[in-house]
């Protein structure tokens, strides 16, 4: 009985190491762009320019020091995502950025 307990409790300590481990993973590029309509993806710079499409959002925002500590490292964020960490403050728009699609010049 102690064996499955303590199994138990070894079991449950690993998983749970695990999701504080994965929940601290934040963002580390200094940028987030969208190069499709509503899909951001993270970039090391934002060399690029902006395509005018009808798009609320602009093409390419920078990663604040908030925003490298709050904003998980995903794959690719949502429309939805993106204006959440405008809302905490966590982008900024970029100085040359405009609403649209960003492209590689």
């Amino acid at each position: 009985m102690k064996k499955v307990v303590l199994g138990l409790m070894l079991t449950a300590i690993a998983v749970g190491g695990s999701a504080f481990t994965n929940a601290k993973k934040a963002i580390n590029e200094g940028y987030l762009i969208q190069p499709l309509s509503g899909i951001f993806l993270r970039a090391s710079n934002a060399n690029g320019g902006c395509f005018n499409l009808l798009s609320t959002l602009s093409c390419a925002y920078s990663v604040n020091a908030a925003g490298k500590i709050n904003i998980p490292a995903q794959a690719w964020y949502s429309a939805d995502d993106v204006n959440d960490f405008i809302a905490e403050g966590w982008l900024d728009e970029v100085p040359y950025s405009n609403h649209g699609l960003y492209i590689i010049i």
